[in-house]
């Protein structure tokens, strides 16, 4: 492949990466988290063709760079919330134990 045919396949591997990661930053936006496990492999698998960071390649790595910031904040936040949510479930199955054990009356 020559010089330029090699520049284009990259740069349009990186438009295809651009685009599964803006898809599931979507998909993570409207908390739709099966489809990023869906897209997840496939955005994997273009980024693992290895692509240079040339100056022609800059502005994509760096959308692709700020979109998986965003979507890490929000899988952080998503687990908090899960988290914060399984505290309190587990908090209150202990209450419930608790008022529902039988007293030793003697």
């Amino acid at each position: 492949m020559s010089g330029l045919g090699q520049a284009a396949s990259q740069q349009a591997a990186l438009q295809q990466a651009l685009q599964l990661s803006a898809q599931m930053l979507g998909a993570a936006r409207a908390q739709e988290w099966g489809v990023i496990v869906d897209l997840r492999p496939g955005y994997d698998a273009v980024l693992q063709r290895g692509t240079p960071a040339t100056e022609a390649n800059r502005g994509i790595l760096l959308e692709l760079q700020c979109q998986h910031r965003q979507l890490v904040e929000l899988v952080d936040r998503a687990r908090d919330r899960v988290r914060t949510e399984l505290e309190q479930q587990q908090r209150n199955h202990r209450a419930l134990n608790a008022y529902l054990m039988p007293c030793d009356e003697d």
